[in-house]
């Protein structure tokens, strides 16, 4: 039997992380079995569905790098692929029920699915068989609205029967759904597909995830804008619920195509953990080639975008290689531009405190006069604009040398005569990635600032 999953989301906001999540494993489980995976729009809410959703939805996942064989933009053997497209199928198939007595109208008009007695067993792939009595599953599913449009339940299921869906992996907040369904299908005298529920995924304090308890992010374009990678995103998400057999935390995605199997996805809801997250994404940072990471960190810097332009490509890949040791996020490169920019940096409060009296005042002007000095002394090397790191190395070493003062005030000095601050990233790293011409410059404002 040919594999053929589905993920099918609602246009009515963008991708959740739940929901990426859950199109990841379908995306892993078909290609694990060579099979086909489906992307489905369910646009029956027609009020709250939009276009700038569905947008964000296939954007997202292309930006996760999850790929999809049938789709609303793509062609397949059953299209059309949005729910909307296919209503006449859904009310048609919702009367032939109603023909064959198994849905009825009620009161409001609204047609229901008619459930058989006594229970119905889902077999779950993760959850193992899950008996629902059918008094227990509530209010009858509708399956055409009083004003006669289809619902969610009647074009889920038909389309599932009619794209021939073989396996629906989902979250288990939907196993009471796949109940109601199940008889649905039967109904539809339709294959049942083989089920598997994902277990939730709650926030750090345990509770159902949201803005309040993951730091405001929920969608995939929240995660992105807030400077993670699609392959940490991706990484981190394969391990919610699901465990590399060699208990592996770092994973490519063709590591993962290598190695997912559904048997290994627990039933214990995941916590969505904010450092691991982090971790991932750091490492990744500093473990892809440096060229696409210095072009995702772009994004972070568009107000230093037409200088980052007249320095060139291998300026910015090194600025990036140089720094990306110490980024946890792409966002953090915003703070880079103004250091590596600015003519006149801001001068931390404890820098001007530490620096503001007695020896240390002192001994903080010597290093700034004879730091100048260099900076109008050293030449550069052939036709570069900055120092090289030997070169930073060998004045700090002039520094130390000549002037009657401790290493940590010589080292403290330049941090702040070149970053205004007493602590940063690599200041070796930085220092040569500055023009020379802004490195003076800046020495200078900071030097008539202490001065004053």
């Amino acid at each position: 039997m040919s594999v053929r999953v589905r993920f099918a989301p609602s246009p009515t906001g963008p991708l959740h992380i739940g929901g990426a999540r859950t199109a990841l494993f379908n995306y892993l489980f078909a290609r694990a079995h060579s099979g086909v995976f489906v992307l489905r729009i369910d646009d029956t809410d027609k009020e709250r569905s939009t276009k700038a959703f569905e947008d964000d939805i296939l954007d997202s996942m292309r930006w996760l790098g999850i790929d999809w064989d049938e789709g609303p933009d793509s062609s397949g053997d059953f299209a059309p692929y949005r729910q909307s497209e296919r209503e006449e199928r859904h009310r048609d198939a919702a009367l032939r029920l109603l023909a064959e007595e198994k849905a009825f109208y009620d009161d409001e008009k609204v047609l229901r699915l008619r459930y058989p007695i006594g229970e119905v067993v889902v077999r779950d792939m993760v959850c193992g068989d899950c008996v629902f009595n059918m008094q227990s599953l509530g209010q009858e599913p509708a399956l055409l609205r009083s004003n006669g449009t289809p619902t969610y339940h009647i074009a889920s299921v038909l389309d599932d029967v009619e794209m021939n869906i073989t396996h629906i992996i989902r979250g288990q907040d939907h196993l009471t759904n796949t109940a109601k369904h199940q008889v649905l299908f039967e109904a539809l005298s339709g294959k049942v597909p083989t089920f598997a529920h994902l277990p939730l995924i709650l926030g750090e304090d345990g509770s159902k995830m949201s803005k309040r308890n993951t730091e405001g992010l929920t969608t995939v374009t929240e995660f992105r804008d807030a400077g993670y990678l699609s392959e940490a995103l991706i990484n981190f998400l394969s391990l919610l619920g699901w465990s590399h057999p060699e208990e592996l935390e770092t994973l490519s995605r063709e590591e993962l195509l290598r190695s997912f199997d559904l048997g290994r996805v627990n039933q214990t809801a995941a916590k969505f953990e904010f450092q691991k997250l982090d971790f991932l994404n750091g490492w990744w940072i500093r473990n892809l080639p440096v060229e696409h990471v210095a072009r995702e960190a772009r994004a972070f810097v568009d107000d230093y975008s037409d200088l980052i332009d007249e320095r060139g490509p291998e300026f910015w890949e090194s600025v990036v290689d140089g720094l990306r040791g110490k980024l946890t996020r792409l966002s953090d490169m915003a703070a880079f531009g103004p250091l590596l920019f600015s003519l006149t940096p801001d001068i931390a409060d404890d820098a001007r405190e530490h620096f503001s009296e007695g020896d240390a005042h002192a001994g903080f002007l010597s290093v700034a006069k004879r730091w100048c000095e260099l900076l109008a002394e050293v030449p550069l090397e052939g036709d570069r604009d900055c120092y090289t790191v030997e070169q930073f190395k060998k004045m700090t070493k002039i520094l130390k040398k000549e002037l009657d003062v401790d290493a940590k005030t010589v080292f403290q000095g330049l941090r702040v005569l070149v970053t205004g601050s007493l602590s940063g990233p690599d200041l070796q790293v930085l220092a040569s990635s500055i023009q020379r011409s802004v490195l003076q410059e800046r020495a200078r404002s900071v030097v008539a600032a202490f001065s004053s």
